[in-house]
């Protein structure tokens, strides 16, 4: 089993885990253009930004660095080290 596969077994396995976020207003970043997994992203980072929970923690580096972006959300999106979390690198 790939490196890939058995972290996607692993996070699905934990999804129970977290609360599910409701439906919350559209995401204004994303247009017709926009692919489906940056909608995605959009969504998340734009919940985030309404706050709709204080932290995202994620090893997307993609999402890092679209939470980078403008406003407080860049400081907000951290990446998980073992069983501890790290704040962003400038």
């Amino acid at each position: 089993m790939t490196s890939d596969v058995a972290r996607q077994n692993r996070t699905l396995a934990r999804l129970r885990q977290y609360t599910c976020l409701q439906g919350g207003p559209a995401c204004p970043w994303s247009n017709a253009e926009t692919s489906p997994n940056d909608a995605c992203d959009n969504e998340i980072l734009y919940a985030l930004e309404n706050e709709a929970a204080h932290a995202l923690v994620t090893e997307d580096q993609k999402l890092h660095l679209k939470g980078k972006g403008p406003g407080p959300r860049g400081s907000r999106v951290l990446h998980s080290v073992g069983r501890r979390l790290a704040a962003p690198t400038p």
